[in-house]
């Protein structure tokens, strides 16, 4: 079964207030950081300064590129936040488990010629265009639940790394007994 993927306001230009049925919704053109699309992590966070954790999910963090496509994600019902610098983000994620704990399956990542890529080669700053599921839920309909489909990488920052090893610390590394513990500390 086709699914109709929409990447435009159905409102035409006014704020969707709810959304009515479940639908894919297309976002173009945005920036990823901090992709967890290969293998599910544990997220952990804070809600009215108590701790949470989440069940393994898979995630990657959009940014906008302008402030229309910022407009259009927040009528769309997408859950942008501002960070601590002031930048406007969207984090999607992707339960690794249905509900009676069966396989999710990953998110599906391609490239500009929506052939497999390895996940793991995403940098923060690629662009990217993203499909995301989203459902009414709650009493009244009066929620959106958001669950991250697939991405498309159309210009990849390649992630290589670190370069940094621990073979550089052998070089500073005091390796005599008797160090002082606060020597210790500063090379870390």
């Amino acid at each position: 079964m086709k699914r109709e993927i929409s990447s435009h306001n159905p409102c035409k230009g006014t704020k969707m207030t709810k959304l009515e049925k479940a639908r894919n919704f297309m976002i173009t053109n945005a920036e990823a950081y901090y992709p967890k699309l290969d293998t599910p992590q544990i997220g952990k966070g804070t809600v009215n300064g108590r701790p949470f954790t989440t069940p393994l999910q898979f995630e990657i963090q959009l940014r906008p590129k302008d402030e229309a496509t910022l407009q259009l994600w927040k009528d769309n019902l997408l859950p942008v936040k501002e960070n601590s610098e002031g930048v406007s983000t969207l984090t999607l994620r992707r339960r690794a488990l249905k509900k009676d704990g069966s396989d999710n399956g990953k998110p599906r990542v391609v490239g500009a010629d929506k052939q497999p890529m390895d996940a793991k080669t995403i940098g923060n700053g690629s662009t990217v265009n993203v499909i995301v599921w989203q459902a009414p839920y709650g009493d009244n309909n009066e929620s959106v639940f958001n669950s991250l489909t697939a991405v498309q990488v159309t210009n990849l920052i390649e992630y290589s790394g670190s370069s940094v090893d621990f073979d550089m610390l052998e070089e500073i590394s005091p390796t005599v007994a008797g160090v002082k513990e606060e020597d210790l500390e500063a090379m870390f």
